[in-house]
């Protein structure tokens, strides 16, 4: 702030700091900080500042003060209250996580329905063309063997080996 000492001190006296300048910054803080949800006050923080410095410098402009900055250091709030700004963060990124979890399930399930639809179109395709052949079909089945014969069978092989040689 830029002061005409003289003019300052010949209206109000050596105390315009305690009756001038303390009583209008509470006062235009007090206004301007109300028209701000919390939130805003942290994120909106240079906003806040820009309007308390103008309103601050048309106060005391009429006594010859002249306010080149303002300068918000801190906002102080309760621990309860800001606990309360914590738990409302963590349950908004709560919120935020579970849309992209179920974003993710959503795209995975059209992922998964687009790909059986794929299998059963090509499946269908086999069957109406005739090449789902009893050749190919063990073929299909030698593909995705292990390797182990099963223990337990119900008399007819289920894959015929003997007619494979080294």
């Amino acid at each position: 702030m830029h002061l005409d000492y003289w003019s300052c001190y010949q209206n109000v006296g050596m105390l315009y700091q305690d009756i001038l300048i303390a009583p209008a910054v509470q006062n235009i803080f007090k206004a301007v900080t109300a028209q701000y949800t919390v939130e805003e006050l942290i994120t909106k923080r240079e906003q806040v500042r820009v309007k308390a410095e103008e309103a601050l410098a048309a106060q005391l402009a009429v006594y010859h003060v002249i306010v080149e900055n303002f300068n918000i250091i801190n906002f102080d709030f309760s621990p309860e209250f800001n606990a309360a700004i914590e738990a409302k963060q963590v349950a908004q990124q709560q919120v935020e996580t579970a849309k992209q979890l179920l974003a993710k399930a959503q795209i995975e399930a059209q992922t998964a329905v687009a790909q059986a639809q794929g299998q059963a179109d090509a499946q269908a395709a086999l069957k109406n063309t005739g090449a789902l052949t009893p050749e190919y079909l063990e073929y299909l089945a030698l593909t995705k063997w292990n390797g182990v014969l099963p223990i337990v069978t119900s008399g007819t092989p289920f894959i015929d080996v003997t007619g494979f040689t080294k």
